[in-house]
């Protein structure tokens, strides 16, 4: 005997019943998830929000097409030059023959892999022209060692979909900071690792840019008598050991480097950054 919502130990009307099964669909329909638990996931679909990925996308391509983007590439250059100096930690007995850029740009990654062992390497990236840049400097006069394949993100995707187990190292440099979800980022990073995989990345965080920080909440008060949000929200070290950790990394670890840039003022820093970091 099936009962369902009984009342005051009242027998529920066979009109209802019929009612209840006839809106209700296929048996499997009725096992549903608490009203809650659909509302606390949209809360946090909304609340982890905060990047448009087609405007993003825009904006790098608008760096690549400037005529002196070159000129402006130094710290990216620069934070992937410190980035991919870890791999002089890691024992020789370890071998990463295929590697993985979420973000290449014009190729700062895979210009620093070569004598390292590697033999395949999937460049990614949102920006089309981006990649035009890497697969023109790759066919210059200094080849890469390995195979290069390269692969553009659709509309939207903040990061791609690897298979599982199908790389031995995957690099993200200056990327991550502009990424909505973190955690499916790393859990997805850490499920394409083969064994004893490699998982290196660089970010903005901490007290980056607080100079211009600090100017835009004087000139807001001074102007507007209140401060607005003028700038992304950026992680702390703790919280990325606390996203490591949640999505099953072994032995992680974190650290900072600060990186001194001086500019002659506002306008002309925010024309290194936009070109340089694809603002």
């Amino acid at each position: 005997q099936l009962q369902v919502g009984r009342r005051r130990g009242a027998p529920l009307r066979r009109v209802a019943l019929d009612r209840m099964f006839s809106c209700a669909g296929p048996a499997r329909a009725l096992v549903r998830r608490p009203a809650y638990a659909h509302a606390h996931a949209r809360l946090r679909q909304l609340a982890t929000k905060i990047f448009d990925g087609t405007l993003k996308a825009h904006h790098r391509e608008r760096a690549a097409l400037a005529p002196d983007f070159g000129n402006y590439s130094y710290l990216h250059e620069e934070v992937a030059r410190r980035l991919l100096d870890r791999l002089d930690d890691i024992h020789e007995s370890y071998e990463f023959s295929d590697a993985v850029d979420l973000s290449c740009g014009p190729g700062h990654v895979r210009r620093l892999l070569d004598g390292r062992g590697v033999q395949r390497m999937l460049e990614f990236d949102s920006s089309g022209t981006m990649l035009a840049l890497s697969a023109t400097d790759a066919a210059g006069p200094n080849p890469p060692e390995f195979e290069v394949t390269q692969v553009q993100l659709r509309e939207g995707e903040e990061f791609p979909k690897l298979p599982k187990e199908s790389a031995d190292l995957i690099v993200s440099c200056m990327h991550m900071h502009w990424v909505n979800d973190l955690p499916a980022l790393l859990t997805s990073a850490r499920r394409a690792l083969r064994p004893n995989g490699l998982f290196l990345a660089a970010m903005l965080g901490g007290d980056t840019l607080s100079e211009m920080r600090s100017s835009f909440v004087l000139a807001d008060l001074e102007r507007r008598g209140g401060v607005a949000q003028r700038m992304s929200p950026l992680a702390t070290v703790s919280d990325c050991g606390a996203l490591l950790q949640a999505a099953g990394f072994s032995l992680p670890t974190v650290d900072t480097d600060k990186l001194v840039v001086h500019y002659p003022d506002a306008w002309r820093s925010m024309l290194g950054l936009g070109l340089g970091l694809g603002l």
